[in-house]
C-alpha cells in the first residue's frame, strides 16, 4: 500500500496525531478529489466497524439475485445495443465497488505499517522558552518562537547555529531534532545521531524525550530490534513514556 493509501487510512480510522493530522487536513481541505476518496472509505469503515459488512454484503446477493430473477420473467425481447452497454457498465460498477470495499476490509484488518505505526504514537514536542539570563537567550526564544508558530525548517536553522557554537548545548539540540522531525522531508540518519547524542548524556532534562524519540525514529527506519531493545529500556526505567513504550512494543511484536 502506498504511503498516501496509508495516511488515509490511519485518518478514516482517527489515529493521525500531531503534525501529520495538521498535514493531512490542509490537503484534505485543497484536494476534492481525496475529500471524497475519504468520504467514502468513512462510509465503509463505518459500516464495518458498525458489523454491517455481512449484512451488506447479504443485501448485495439479494439484489443480484432478485435482478436475475425478474429478468428471467421478463419476455424474450432482444435487447438493444444501447441497453447492453448499460447492462454491462451497471455490472462493472457494481463490481468495482465490491472490489473497493473488499481491498479496504482487508486494508484495516492487516497488521499496521512501521510507518502507520510512527504516524500514530508520534507528537509534536510542545517546545517552551524556558532560556533566561543566557548570550544565547535571545537566538534560542527566536527558535522557539519559529517552532511554536510551525515554522520548523526555520527553526531548525536557529537551533543548529546556536549547536554550532556550543555543541554541549542539550536544549539547543534537542529543540532541533524536533524541528527537523516535523519537516515536510525528514532525514532520519541524521536526527538518529542528534537523539543518540541525547539519550547518552543523562545529565539534562530532555533525556526521557531523547530516548523516546530516538526510539520511534528507529522504527520508522524499520530498524525493529534496535526500536524494540530502546522501547524495552524506556519501559525497565520507568518515566513518562513508559505506558506508551509498553503499548508500542507490544504492537512492534505483533507485526
Amino acid at each position: 500500500m502506498k504511503e498516501s493509501d496509508d495516511l488515509i487510512s490511519q485518518y478514516v480510522q482517527g489515529k493521525l496525531r500531531g503534525v501529520a493530522l495538521e498535514r493531512f487536513e490542509r490537503r484534505l481541505a485543497e484536494d476534492d478529489a481525496l475529500a471524497e476518496r475519504v468520504e467514502l472509505l468513512q462510509k465503509l469503515h463505518t459500516a464495518i466497524n458498525d458489523k454491517r459488512a455481512f449484512e451488506l454484503e447479504d443485501k448485495i446477493n439479494h439484489i443480484g439475485q432478485r435482478y436475475f430473477v425478474e429478468e428471467e420473467a421478463k419476455p424474450a425481447l432482444k435487447p438493444s445495443f444501447s441497453e447492453t452497454l448499460l447492462q454491462q457498465w451497471k455490472w462493472i460498477v457494481f463490481l468495482l465497488v465490491l472490489v473497493l470495499a473488499y481491498l479496504f476490509f482487508l486494508s484495516q484488518s492487516g497488521a499496521p505499517t512501521n510507518a502507520q505505526l510512527y504516524a500514530q504514537y508520534f507528537e509534536t514536542y510542545p517546545l517552551e522558552d524556558g532560556k533566561r539570563g543566557r548570550p544565547e537567550a535571545d537566538l534560542y526564544s527566536a527558535a522557539v518562537q519559529e517552532y511554536q508558530q510551525g515554522q520548523y525548517a526555520k527553526a531548525a536553522i536557529s537551533f543548529g547555529q546556536i549547536v554550532a557554537a556550543d555543541a554541549e548545548n542539550m536544549p539547543a539540540l534537542f529543540g532541533q531534532t524536533q524541528a527537523l522531525l516535523n519537516k515536510e522531508t525528514v532525514d532520519w540518519a541524521s536526527v538518529e545521531k542528534q537523539l543518540q547524542q541525547l539519550s547518552a548524556r543523562d545529565q539534562h532534562v530532555y533525556v526521557q524525550d531523547a530516548k523516546w524519540y530516538l526510539a520511534l525514529v528507529y522504527l520508522r527506519q524499520s530498524k525493529l530490534e534496535q526500536a524494540k531493545s530502546e522501547l524495552q529500556r524506556i519501559v525497565d526505567g520507568g518515566g513518562p513514556h513508559a505506558e506508551k513504550a509498553v503499548s508500542l512494543l507490544r504492537s512492534v511484536d505483533n507485526n
